[in-house]
Parts: C-alpha cells; sequence; structure tokens
C-alpha cells in the first residue's frame, strides 16, 4: 500500500449519512445481505459521490492514483476490510479504498 497522508474527516452530512447506513446494516438480521444492498445503493447517490468518493480521489493524488499499487488506472471505491467478511464495517469511512480494477 502507498504512502497516503491522513485521512480527512468526513462533511458533517457525509459523516451522517455513513453512520445512518452502518445502523441499518447493524440492525439487519441478515448483515451480509444487507450490506451489499446498502452498498451498492448508496454509490449511486449524490452524498455518497460528494463525500466518499471526492475525497478518496483527492488522497489518491493526481490522476487518481490506485492506493496500493500507484497505477493511474484505479476508478473504484472498495473496501480495504472486505464487506463479505466484515459487513458491519461495508459502510465505515475509515474502511474505503480508492483502488484500481487490477488491486480490486
Amino acid at each position: 500500500m502507498r504512502n497516503l497522508p491522513p485521512r480527512p474527516p468526513l462533511s458533517k452530512r457525509g459523516a451522517a449519512y455513513l453512520i445512518k447506513k452502518t445502523e441499518t446494516i447493524n440492525k439487519s438480521i441478515n448483515k451480509k445481505a444487507t450490506a451489499k444492498t446498502v452498498y451498492t445503493t448508496a454509490r449511486q447517490t449524490k452524498t455518497f459521490a460528494d463525500s466518499v468518493i471526492a475525497i478518496l480521489k483527492g488522497m489518491s493524488g493526481i490522476g487518481g492514483r490506485c492506493m496500493f499499487c500507484g497505477s493511474n488506472e484505479s476508478s473504484q471505491v472498495d473496501h480495504f476490510s472486505p464487506k463479505d467478511t466484515y459487513p458491519t464495517s461495508a459502510m465505515t469511512w475509515e474502511n474505503f479504498v480508492w483502488i484500481c480494477g487490477v488491486c480490486n
């Protein structure tokens, strides 16, 4: 993994959004399935794009370089700890990474 600057905090709106989504997952009986649905739906929202995606791209440097290998082909938000294994972390800010398709 590349040496990156410290992770900046999310906006209040972005942080509240992720907390709400995490609570939805935590309340679910089938956390794995709920995490997948919540994440898939959230990725398509303006709140997710304006907070999570924008900050991750900014952290990755000029050209949106992959946080793992440094390739400038990165174009995906992924999870450091897989959401299938750790569904309760699927919507936590600290678990998101900007990553290329090869590393994903």
